[in-house]
This record gives C-alpha cells, sequence and structure tokens, in this order.
C-alpha cells in the first residue's frame, strides 16, 4: 500500500467511526442483507418452482446431516480404536536370533517397543 492508501484509510475509517459504524456493525448489515436475499430466493422458488423443490432441499439437508453425522461417528470411532490398541502397541517386544549357516547359536537381540 501506499502512504496515500494508508492515510485514506485511516480517514474513511475514522469517519466511519465517527457515525458508529465498526467492523462488527458492517458485519451485522452484511449478513442480515444475505438472509433477507436468501430467503426472497427460497420463497421465489418455491412459488415458481415445480413443487418438488422442497423435496429435493429436504433430501439434500437429510443427505448432507447423514454425511455429517457419518464423518463424526467415524472420527469418534477411531480415536476409541486408537485409545484402545494404542496399550498393546506400548508393550510389544521383539526377539530375533541369528544363527551361523551350520545353526550353532550366534546372537538373540530384543527390542520393545
Amino acid at each position: 500500500m501506499t502512504i496515500e492508501q494508508i492515510e485514506l484509510r485511516k480517514i474513511l475509517t475514522q469517519m466511519l467511526a465517527d457515525n458508529g459504524i465498526n467492523r462488527e456493525t458492517i458485519k451485522d448489515v452484511v449478513k442480515e442483507i444475505v438472509e433477507e436475499k436468501v430467503e426472497k430466493t427460497l420463497s421465489h422458488l418455491i412459488a415458481n418452482g415445480d413443487g418438488n423443490f422442497e423435496n429435493k432441499v429436504t433430501r439434500k439437508v437429510e443427505r448432507l446431516t447423514d454425511k455429517f453425522i457419518e464423518e463424526e461417528i467415524s472420527q469418534i470411532a477411531r480415536q476409541a480404536i486408537r485409545e484402545q490398541v494404542k496399550g498393546y502397541f506400548n508393550n510389544i517386544s521383539v526377539s530375533v536370533t541369528l544363527c551361523d549357516p551350520n545353526g550353532k547359536h550366534k546372537r538373540t537381540t530384543s527390542t520393545s517397543f
């Protein structure tokens, strides 16, 4: 940003603040406008649609809800399984015996993890 742009931004921010407008106020105004537009669009689609719009939306919401629930349950199940299995993997020990080609015992190595 140039110095002029920074100064202009400061001036505009001060002007908005003097009138009681800040980021939160702007977010609320934008949210209200978007909600109003969505509501009008949905009302128009329901009134002028083929009669199946509401069913299609309901099915879509149900599919998305089912997908969300499935993902959440899957995540919870994975975490529960990890907790149950973690104890077993913490107590594994491996023992390896190395022998020479004649079959004589040479060396045994053990590792726990």
